[in-house]
């Protein structure tokens, strides 16, 4: 638990303590501060806490919620307003001028039960870390909100250990490493992957580590699977084959057949697929399944036809799978 620094009373210390666990706390005349270890930020002492973790906290104002929380998107701060929320309609998009960082601001009107509603959204940071305010209110508390969360926002400071200019640009695990550059990152996605398929060791995610180009921030990406005790490199590739098969007219080229990747002979499907009506561009996926030792490896890659081809093949002559 991290240090609780409060000038009230115990009674009021220990009762925070226990509500607020992991979340530091600090007084002065007109705010609380809160420190997660991402951001520090500060909140007028008339809107409440109600409850928090390590990554989101909400407060009550005026009957209403507001919530505070965390979150990592490997994009420029110019790109985050991309990940604001959407309430109804799109609303209205722009700057918040007086933030330490870049932060995006919707606006957004739209009636529950008949009720004239506003939707407040910002988002804010740095080096890949953001950090989220949102609300809803009701239309005649919509500018004392926008003031509670403007105040939130210019008060942000982040705290994090995390810079981009800090990562690694090559990742090191048991059963292989991967040469990212600079251009790209990993993210270890083991902890969900396990709870899908228990057979899986290791889930790697690598993409561009802060896009600044918005065709950039999903794909193109990679994903490596390390799966122990599971099915064989063939029989995950007839599956995936037949699943296709099942509706062979949606896809564009599509192929099963062997090639010579990774240091080894790889069952390989390939096909494209337009997910996102791009037309011109649409989405090329390429999979690879390969035994080695113990492990069975699965392999894919996901871009844009003509657009991010090149950052692909890359990213998987980067992938060195070591000796079991």
């Amino acid at each position: 638990m991290k240090k609780l620094i409060i000038g009230l009373g115990a009674v009021t210390a220990v009762a925070a303590i226990a509500l607020i666990k992991s979340l530091s706390i600090y007084n002065n005349t007109a705010t609380v501060q809160y420190d997660n270890g991402d951001y520090s930020f500060s909140v007028p002492k008339s809107v409440k806490f109600i409850e928090g973790d390590e990554t989101s906290y909400n407060f009550s104002y005026l009957g209403e919620e507001i919530t505070v929380s965390t979150d990592s998107y490997n994009c420029t701060p110019e790109l985050a307003g991309k990940f604001l929320s959407y309430y109804e309609t799109d609303g209205e998009t722009k700057k918040l001028e007086g933030c330490k960082y870049t932060c995006w601001v919707r606006s957004s009107e739209f009636d529950v039960v008949d009720e004239p509603t506003v939707g407040l959204s910002y988002i804010l940071g740095t080096d890949t870390r953001f950090l989220r305010i949102d609300s809803s209110c009701n239309e005649k508390k919509a500018e004392k909100f926008r003031k509670v969360m403007d105040t939130i926002a210019k008060s942000a400071e982040y705290t994090g250990d995390f810079h981009i200019a800090d990562k690694p640009t090559v990742y090191d695990y048991a059963m292989l490493s991967i040469d990212t550059g600079s251009k790209f990152g990993c993210t270890d996605k083991t902890e969900e992957a396990v709870l899908g398929d228990k057979s899986i060791v290791l889930s790697i995610l690598e993409r561009y580590a802060e896009a600044d180009d918005p065709d950039n921030i999903d794909i193109p990406m990679v994903t490596v699977k390390v799966m122990e005790n599971g099915s064989p490199a063939s029989e995950l590739a007839d599956k995936k084959y037949d699943s296709l098969m099942e509706d062979p007219d949606k896809y564009t080229g599509l192929t099963r057949d062997k090639q010579n990747r990774f240091g080894s002979e790889c069952e390989h499907i390939c096909y494209e697929y337009d997910l996102y009506n791009n037309n011109e561009h649409p989405e090329c996926f390429d999979f690879y399944w390969f035994d080695s030792g113990k492990y069975t490896y699965a392999v894919s890659a996901v871009y844009q036809k003509d657009i991010g081809e090149a950052d692909a093949a890359e990213m998987l002559d980067g992938i060195t799978v070591k000796a079991q």
